[in-house]
C-alpha cells in the first residue's frame, strides 16, 4: 500500500511539471 500510495505521488509531480512545461 504505501508503494502504491508514493507511485500515486510520483504521478501526480510529473503531471504537474508536465502542465508547468506546457503554461511555459
Amino acid at each position: 500500500m504505501s508503494e502504491n500510495l508514493y507511485d500515486c505521488r510520483k504521478a501526480y509531480a510529473q503531471t504537474l511539471a508536465d502542465i508547468a512545461r506546457q503554461d511555459d
